[in-house]
């Protein structure tokens, strides 16, 4: 059996898993930070709508009066 090839198959082997892992972990700090944006986006529509209701109440009570 050629012991060789076998490690030379195994050192492949490592290199792939070892990029691999890297490439993992930056796949999960990129979706932690889109994570975050939607979490943002989330919060600055919900003040938005807020402000929107404030400003048409503001102009139906002007227009009442």
């Amino acid at each position: 059996m050629p012991t060789g090839t076998d490690s030379r198959a195994v050192k492949s082997l490592k290199q792939q898993v070892t990029a691999q892992n890297e490439q993992i972990g930056r796949l999960k700090n990129r979706i932690g930070n889109l994570v975050d944006n939607v979490a943002v986006m989330e919060s600055d529509i919900a003040r938005f709508k807020e402000q929107v209701s404030s400003d048409i109440k503001m102009l139906v009570e002007r227009i009442n009066k």
